[in-house]
């Protein structure tokens, strides 16, 4: 085992540990070289393979329907869909970008009600007749989901925005049937949801404000219904507004051991800062994944990827969702803006919270796991990964000067070079010249409001 001291690109220079030409290089190889004590100080990054931490569970985002016409704010009164619509090879483009091009693997919708008068008094028969799947309500998600699974989406599920407005808090027993006739309904159709979210934003005043206590009655009727089926449909719980909101739901829902065994995954959107360290320490208690759902940043950029390294690396999460994937440019929550002119569809393009969002979702597939980074620069923000024989590291420099690094990689997987990506105010996702191992540490610079990722390869 040795160190490889190769040429490296100007200014740049990696070091990790190199297989010698003796030695395993699969994807279990491992290099343990004697690096001594690791540098320290301003200026220092070091990451630390031996330190575990969460598997990440993928990217994505919440969609609505090419032809919704809350996409474009606009409306044909022949077709009661949008008049603005994306032409079929348009839609194609959008939907290869977002999860072909920077392999977004996970889509949250919003179905609509499905039951407007209540079907019966018996929550445990249910009338299909009085039940309504068309288009936005059910069917054509299932059509949109159906269009992603070639693309390589593996997580989807349903987070209703409203429920109907018969229903009740007092009364969990219906919207636990209502829910399990919409399950029902995708299995038919061929598609059994992996997660199914009880509500979007349940704190939120929109059809009133539906309490922790309601969510975990539903928990405890719809769980062992979906079990006794086969059913391997895991719950998505509180889906909240922000962490603080979430917390309270979740403290009732997760003390009741019959409604956690339900649970999969704890979910919170980011509207309000705080509580997020909180719902960390819960999870962690009953070793649950996190997820942050939804949340969007405008015409700033560069939020969203000191916002997504903070979920990440601060906060635990296993999965990142930005509000919409695709959507129109009225608004300003999207990664790729469809654009209308005097009500008429007329292209799109992108918003650099695409490109930001790739410099994780492309190289930090699903099963890669979190590893240490510590950070001496308080400018320079890291997540480092492991994915097999791959050590991965997304940096951020927060700062609005160049901030000159050094990394200290550690005890890593064989790797021959090093390739890098980089999203600046200049760049979006640029092709960095690939870096060869020259030492035990690499040197670079990071850019002012910069995202790199460094993928080291054998």
């Amino acid at each position: 085992m040795h160190i490889s001291r190769l040429a490296f690109g100007a200014g740049v220079a990696l070091a990790v540990a190199a297989c010698s030409s003796g030695e395993s290089t699969g994807p279990a190889a491992a290099c343990y070289a004697d690096f001594g004590t690791p540098a320290s100080g301003p200026g220092i990054v070091t990451i630390d393979p031996a330190s575990r931490f969460q598997t990440m569970q993928g990217f994505g985002t919440t969609e609505r329907l090419f032809d919704d016409p809350h996409v474009t704010e606009t409306y044909d009164q022949v077709t009661q869909r949008a008049a603005a619509i994306p032409p079929a090879a348009d839609q194609t483009k959008i939907l290869a970008a977002l999860y072909t091009q920077i392999g977004l693997t996970r889509v949250r919708f919003h179905p609509d009600p499905f039951e407007a008068v209540n079907d019966n008094a018996d929550p445990n028969v249910a009338d299909l007749s009085k039940f309504d799947f068309s288009w936005r309500s059910s069917d054509g998600h299932v059509a949109h989901i159906k269009r992603l699974l070639p693309l390589g989406v593996t997580t989807y599920f349903a987070s209703p925005v409203v429920v109907e407005p018969w229903m009740t808090a007092a009364n969990p027993a219906e919207y636990a049937e209502w829910a399990l006739v919409l399950l029902r309904h995708w299995r038919q159709q061929g598609l059994e949801m992996p997660y199914y979210s009880i509500m979007n934003e349940p704190g939120y005043v929109r059809s009133g404000i539906w309490p922790g206590t309601w969510m975990r009655d539903v928990i405890r009727i719809l769980g062992p219904r979906l079990a006794a089926e086969g059913f391997k449909t895991k719950l998505v719980v509180p889906d909240d507004w922000d962490a603080s909101e979430a917390l309270g739901r979740l403290q009732v829902i997760l003390a009741d051991a019959e409604a956690r065994k339900y649970v999969g995954a704890v979910a919170y959107h980011l509207y309000n800062r705080g509580g997020e360290a909180e719902v960390k320490q819960l999870a962690e208690q009953y070793g649950l994944p996190i997820w942050m759902t939804e949340f969007s940043t405008g015409d700033d950029w560069f939020q969203w990827a000191t916002v997504m390294q903070e979920e990440i690396a601060d906060f635990g999460a296993s999965a990142v969702d930005y509000m919409w994937g695709y959507f129109g440019d009225w608004d300003e929550s999207q990664l790729i803006r469809i654009r209308t002119n005097n009500g008429a569809y007329a292209g799109f393009d992108y918003n650099r919270q695409y490109y930001v969002m790739g410099q994780y979702s492309k190289f930090v597939r699903p099963g890669a796991i979190r590893v240490g980074a510590t950070s001496g620069a308080s400018d320079a923000k890291v997540a480092a990964f492991l994915a097999g024989a791959q050590e991965i590291v997304v940096a951020t420099n927060t700062g609005t000067r160049d901030l000159p690094i050094q990394f200290e990689l550690g005890n890593g997987p064989c790797t021959s070079h090093v390739d890098a990506v980089r999203t600046s105010e200049t760049e979006s996702m640029q092709t960095l010249p690939s870096i060869t191992l020259d030492r035990s540490r690499f040197s670079t610079t990071l850019p002012a409001k910069s995202v790199t990722t460094f993928v080291g390869r054998q």
